[in-house]
């Protein structure tokens, strides 16, 4: 006895209970981006280390830029 396809769910899953494929990548990256902050604000505050912007800024919007062209295609490419 076949039984017929289910609707999507809130998700947009057709699958069953349990199908999602793991930890949410973006939300992974927001909690560790906001860790690193918040840890950099701790050593400003409280050992008075400061940060050079005119290489820091510049870094981290690369790297992040290339987190996301990795991310980007690891989707690409599992989604295949």
């Amino acid at each position: 006895m076949s039984r017929a396809p289910s609707a999507p769910d809130a998700h947009g899953s057709h699958g069953t209970q349990g199908s999602h494929g793991g930890p949410h990548v973006a939300g992974i990256a927001l909690g560790l981006l906001s860790l690193v902050v918040a840890l950099l604000s701790l050593a400003h505050q409280l050992l008075g280390l400061g940060i050079d912007g005119e290489w820091v800024g510049p870094t981290a919007a690369l790297t992040v830029g290339g987190l996301l062209v990795v991310i980007g295609l690891l989707g690409l490419i599992r989604r295949r």
